[in-house]
């Protein structure tokens, strides 16, 4: 994969550094200082490009910048001032949510924007061009304050947008964008803790207007947008926590059919991710358990039709995220706690055609809150970014230090839902 393709992947939006608020000793060793590693991965993958198997030797170093002890549920990792490099907002839940920008080597400092009249309680936070002119911008979730929309003027200055995104359901959690209704702009999704998620369609000009569709009930415990039956049109999928999830299909006017399909188990399903686990070309689903562990749903030849497989026994209340560890072309599963007692987070290594190998802990041992990837210092590789519960000494970048032996493959970005 090109340095171009990597870019369009991984970075989606930019922001200029404006005056600083907070500054931060710019030279390589203070900000990445002498790496903590945390665990050695050696590992014998097949090249997807030669016949001959291709050594990867993955490690993953804890990078000395703290980006604040805050909480943050939803993170975001975008391109946003145009200078070809992977920036970082934090949606903190404990304190003000900040921007950090990236120079282009993996060092950051802090914006001095702030993003909502409150100082707590932001919840989820979601990046694309809303409006139509290009440029990123931002929707922010609060639990206790408006849901807010600030437009990027393509410097990177934020305005924030007059309107306030709330409907009658309280506790929203985060936001999904997709073209919900094909006519060509970006619509949001507003998702709720034990309340349906509320539809807002955008008029082409980032003004959204709230629908009278909902999705999902009280019940609901996440929800997701892909193309589920390769018919290029964002389909919904709903995980519930007290019985199997469900698909709805869209028609491509906004309209959605159940599909009729019991995706999941019984109960206890906590969190999922989406991605083409197998290769194959079509959307499949990682579901985990807090009872009966980590399961994938393979997408039979993009039917929007699922088949079951066990992945992982390992129980518990995993965070899941898609992303290229190995820069093999196959998705890799970060499983990360967010229980008490159960800390163990681990990567789940794809050996190709949607089979896990366990591979044991590549990031510390705390509760995480939320995490997403990105090629945070233009290596051509895929690094994390962190959130973990306060009081676990704050969040942190993990490098990808990991060098392939014959050559470096293509990449793909991946963040939470």
């Amino acid at each position: 994969m090109t340095r171009e393709v990597v870019l369009a992947v991984c970075l989606v939006m930019l922001l200029a550094s404006r005056q600083v608020s907070e500054s931060i000793d710019l030279t390589s060793a203070s900000i990445r200082g002498e790496p903590e590693v945390i665990e050695t991965l050696n590992l014998a993958v097949a090249s997807t490009q030669t016949s001959t198997q291709d050594l990867y030797h993955l490690i993953f170093t804890k990078g000395a910048q703290n980006f604040g002890d805050t909480r943050s549920f939803g993170i975001a990792v975008a391109d946003v001032d145009m200078d070809e490099d992977v920036d970082v907002f934090l949606a903190n839940f404990i304190g003000q949510s900040t921007l950090w920008i990236n120079n282009g080597e993996g060092q950051f400092v802090r914006d001095d924007q702030t993003f909502g009249t409150r100082s707590t309680d932001a919840h989820g936070v979601t990046i694309d061009d809303l409006n139509g002119d290009r440029y990123p911008d931002i929707v922010l979730i609060s639990q206790n304050d408006s849901n807010r929309i600030f437009l990027n003027d393509g410097t990177g200055a934020f305005t924030e947008s007059e309107q306030v995104l709330n409907s009658n359901y309280e506790h929203p959690t985060s936001s999904i964008l997709g073209d919900m209704d094909g006519d060509g702009d970006l619509d949001l999704v507003v998702t709720h803790h034990d309340a349906p998620n509320t539809l807002w369609v955008n008029d082409g000009n980032g003004k959204f207007g709230l629908s009278e569709m909902e999705f999902g009930d009280e019940g609901t415990q996440r929800m997701g947008l892909a193309d589920f039956n390769g018919d290029q049109f964002p389909d919904v999928f709903l995980l519930y926590s007290d019985r199997p999830g469900e698909l709805l299909i869209n028609d491509g006017a906004g309209q959605f059919t159940d599909a009729g399909l019991m995706i999941g188990n019984p109960s206890n399903d906590y969190h999922y991710a989406i991605g083409d686990i197998d290769g194959d070309g079509d959307q499949d689903i990682v579901i985990s358990n807090s009872v009966c562990g980590i399961s994938i749903w393979m997408n039979v030849e993009n039917t929007g039709v699922f088949q079951k497989i066990d992945c992982s026994s390992a129980s518990g209340k995993w965070l899941l995220m898609l992303f290229d560890a190995d820069l093999d072309g196959d998705l890799e599963i970060l499983a990360a706690s967010q229980e008490f007692g159960n800390s163990d987070n681990c990567l789940l290594l794809n050996e190709g055609a949607g089979c896990f190998t366990p591979q044991g802990q590549i990031i510390d041992d705390f509760l995480i809150a939320g995490m997403a990837a990105g090629d945070f210092d233009s290596d051509g590789d895929c690094d994390l970014v962190v959130g973990f519960i306060e009081g676990s000494g704050g969040n942190r970048i993990y490098w990808n230090e990991g060098e392939r032996a014959y050559h470096r493959s293509g990449k793909i970005w991946a963040s939470l839902p």
